[in-house]
C-alpha cells in the first residue's frame, strides 16, 4: 500500500502509516484504554511537578500534524469519507484542567498556511519551524526569547532536501528555504545513530541566554538545530519520547522542552526514562560503536 497520499497542488501526505494518522485527524482514533486521557494527563503532570520542584522549567511542545494543518489540500477519503473537519484527539486530552497545562503549546492555526511544509516530506520547513517556536515563546511568556529568536534570522538562503514522502513517490529533491543564522555554537558530539538515541551537544559562549537546557524531541526538532543552539549557551538534544529527571539534575538543566508530533501524542509517554541507558541500547541495535556514555559520563562527574 502506498505510503503517501497525493493532495492538491503537489502537497503529499501520510498514508497508511504507523501510527494512522488519519484515524487520529478525522476523529475515529479509538483509545486503547478507558482511562487513557486521564493517564496522559497525570503523566505530564508528574513530568511537569518533577521540574517544578526542582526549580526547572517545563515546556511541552505539541506539533501539529501536516494534515492537520493543511486537511483542505489533502482532499483525504477516510472508511470512503471525505476528511473535511478535523478532529484529533488532542482536542480531548487539551480540553481537561489539570497542573502544568499552561506549559503544553498546541496552535495548528500558527502553522495553518501551504508555505509552512515542504510538499514532499512530512514535516513542516524552517519557515514554519520558526514561526510556532516563536509563537510558543509568546504563549508561554518568554517574548524576549521570541524577539531574540527573530533578531537571530540574518536571512534565508536556498536549501534542498529529500522529503519523505517524495522518496517513497520517486520524487527527486524539493528546493526550499532556510535561515541562514549565527554560526558561534560548538557542537561538541552527536552519535552517529539515526532517529531515536540521536544526541547533540552544543556550548555557546555568544548565546543572548545564558541557560544551559535540555531538549527533548522527535524528528520535529531538525529544521531548529541552529537557532536553538544559537540562543542557549548549551544544550543537549535528546531523540526519546520518554523522561528522565536524573539526567536532568545531573546535566545542570534549568529549562526542558520537549518537541512531540502531534500524531505520537497517543503514546504514554514514560517518566521513567535512562537516557544514558537509551541511548546505549539505541547505539547497540542500530549497529553503532556506542559512545554516547563514554562522552557525557566524565562531563557529568558520573563514575
Amino acid at each position: 500500500m502506498l505510503k503517501y497520499h497525493v493532495g492538491t497542488n503537489g502537497y503529499l501526505f501520510l498514508s497508511n502509516d504507523s501510527n494512522d494518522v488519519w484515524r487520529q485527524v478525522s476523529g475515529r482514533w479509538i483509545a486503547p484504554l478507558v482511562d487513557f486521557v486521564d493517564r496522559w494527563t497525570e503523566r505530564h503532570t508528574a513530568r511537569y511537578l518533577l521540574c517544578r520542584n526542582h526549580g526547572i522549567d517545563y515546556f511541552h511542545l505539541i506539533v501539529p500534524n501536516k494534515e492537520t494543518c493543511l486537511i483542505g489540500l489533502a482532499n483525504y477519503e477516510y472508511g470512503g469519507t471525505k476528511v473535511e473537519k478535523y478532529s484529533g484527539p488532542i482536542l480531548n486530552i487539551l480540553s481537561e484542567t489539570f497542573a502544568g497545562k499552561r506549559t503544553i503549546y498546541f496552535n495548528p492555526s500558527q502553522i495553518s498556511e501551504p508555505e509552512n511544509f515542504y510538499k514532499t516530506d512530512s514535516h513542516w520547513n524552517h519557515a514554519g519551524a520558526i514561526k510556532y517556536l516563536s509563537a510558543a515563546f509568546n504563549f508561554f511568556g518568554y517574548s524576549r526569547y521570541a524577539s531574540i529568536l527573530q533578531g537571530l534570522i540574518e536571512g534565508w538562503v536556498p536549501y534542498s532536501i529529500q522529503g519523505d514522502l517524495g522518496l517513497h513517490a520517486g520524487l527527486g529533491p524539493e528546493d526550499s528555504l532556510k535561515a541562514s543564522t549565527p554560526s558561534n555554537a560548538t557542537c561538541h558530539f552527536q552519535t552517529k545513530v539515526a532517529n531515536e538515541g540521536y544526541v547533540r551537544h552544543y556550548t555557546n559562549p555568544a548565546a543572548q541566554i545564558r541557560k544551559k537546557i535540555l531538549v527533548m524531541h522527535d524528528s520535529t526538532i531538525h529544521r531548529l538545530y541552529d537557532v536553538i543552539s544559537e540562543m542557549y549557551n548549551e544544550v543537549i538534544f535528546i531523540h526519546c519520547p520518554d523522561f528522565d529527571l536524573s539526567f536532568v539534575r545531573e546535566f545542570g538543566a534549568e529549562q526542558v522542552y520537549f518537541f512531540q508530533k502531534e500524531r505520537f501524542t497517543v503514546r504514554l509517554s514514560s517518566n521513567e526514562a535512562s537516557y544514558i541507558d537509551f541511548i546505549h541500547d539505541r547505539e547497540m541495535f542500530k549497529g553503532v560503536k556506542p559512545a554516547f556514555a563514554d562522552y557525557i559520563r566524565p562531563l557529568l562527574r558520573l563514575q
